[in-house]
């Protein structure tokens, strides 16, 4: 009976760690049979290093992206790209005082899978009728680490022709990893906590990589049961650090632009997310859960996502998202311009 026992608990590990190995760093399970083709996949064409974010895009061109599935279509779409390295904004009345907003983020913000004009920032120029000047800093694997680089190294203020009223970042639980470095891409700007409270710069994520283990750690994590249990471990200290980075941001957005708020969009507040939404509440920044203005997400999440292999948005979701940001962030500080009733396209957008 004893050595039946230990065969039953034996076998129990092993499925256990044959199913972690298929899944990926933050839990996903990793489809077999993904084909990416286009010129986003260009060597140079799409991509550009950054000697603090990693990776940005190349200024001013268009780029098709298409994403198979066993042979079968995801998406085939076109990112266009500014002349400031900006996802192409909708047409606006022009002016530089215009009022603007940026929104930051990662591949939600940006629009992974969706074409240039549904795009969540997008939308919301167009719903607002070309009053506000869209400012989309989103990008493929961008998190709150990201956000706050480009506010700091004045990325924002070097090609900005309007007046900053409104500052948007699109969260997700992921982006605390991907702050921590815990991700399988080139992770940018390296933040640490600081002694006191807030965070500071030190150097960048050079290449995939967590942190250095000591013997014992690096020999549990190549097993991966233990290397998800060790993972659960530091949540929290990738939770803390997420919160700081927000709150630095916000704070920077005040010093240098004072007459300009500041919010925050969270998928999966309630869920997994729930630690860090309730920690940026704490600091009094204004946390928005998509689940509340999108009823039925959690129930229904197939219908607001590009694929059962793809949970990025589609153009449904972010229709609903930028309905909600421009009628409950935007709209109650909107400062309409009677002067000028038709929208005009910008210099980049008539690229």
């Amino acid at each position: 009976m004893v050595w039946f026992n230990v065969g039953l608990l034996l076998l129990i590990l092993a499925a256990a760690e044959i199913f972690q190995s298929r899944r990926g760093p933050s839990g996903e399970t990793k489809p077999p049979g993904v084909e990416m083709s286009g010129s986003y996949t260009l060597p140079g064409h799409y991509f550009a290093d950054h000697e603090i974010l990693g990776s940005v895009p190349r200024e001013d061109r268009s780029s098709r992206s298409l994403k198979r599935r066993d042979g079968k279509p995801v998406y085939d779409v076109v990112y266009t790209i500014d002349v400031n390295g900006r996802r192409l904004p909708p047409p606006d009345h022009g002016g530089s005082d215009l009022p603007c907003v940026a929104f930051f983020g990662g591949s939600f913000t940006f629009g992974e899978g969706v074409d240039d004009e549904e795009t969540m920032p997008c939308r919301v120029g167009l719903k607002t009728g070309g009053r506000f000047r869209i400012l989309n800093y989103g990008f493929h694997g961008y998190g709150a680490h990201h956000m706050l680089a480009v506010l700091q190294i004045g990325r924002v203020e070097e090609s900005l022709d309007c007046d900053l009223r409104h500052v948007i970042y699109w969260a997700l639980p992921s982006h605390a990893g991907r702050a921590a470095g815990r991700v399988s891409w080139k992770a940018g700007p390296k933040y640490v906590m600081v002694p006191g409270g807030g965070v500071e710069l030190a150097g960048t994520f050079e290449k995939q990589r967590a942190e250095d283990h000591g013997f014992l750690t690096g020999l549990a994590l190549k097993s991966h049961l233990a290397s998800r249990a060790v993972e659960r471990l530091r949540e929290t200290d990738d939770a803390r650090l997420m919160v700081e980075l927000v709150e630095a941001s916000r704070r920077e957005v005040a010093n240098r632009f004072p007459e300009c708020d500041f919010h925050v969009l969270f998928w999966d507040a309630k869920q997994s997310g729930r630690r860090i939404a309730r920690g940026l509440r704490e600091r009094g920044i204004p946390v928005h859960p998509v689940e509340d203005f999108v009823p039925g997400l959690a129930q229904d999440e197939a219908s607001y996502t590009l694929s059962r292999y793809d949970l990025h948005p589609n153009a449904r979701l972010h229709e609903r998202v930028a309905e909600y940001v421009s009628r409950e962030i935007i709209t109650p500080r909107a400062t309409p311009r009677p002067d000028r009733d038709e929208p005009r396209a910008g210099p980049a957008a008539r690229r």
